[in-house]
């Protein structure tokens, strides 16, 4: 199963600055620019923080592809 961040592309489609939604957030500007490219996966509680601030679930931060 492959799986994509779509965090980047959240952050893209509103205009925003990953600098500002890692202070938002409270995260270090470089740890959110890693979990926004997908080289890292944060633990439940960050993902629950970015999920609120983009106002949506957990599962849309994250495009899963069963067919592989």
């Amino acid at each position: 199963m492959a799986v994509k961040c779509r965090i980047g592309d959240m952050i893209d489609q509103r205009g925003l600055k990953k600098k500002f939604v890692a202070e938002q957030l409270g995260l270090n500007e470089s740890y959110f620019s890693r979990i926004a490219s997908g080289k890292v996966v944060p633990n439940i509680e960050t993902l629950h923080r970015i999920a609120r601030f983009f106002g949506c679930y957990i599962d849309d931060l994250y495009e899963f592809d069963c067919t592989e």
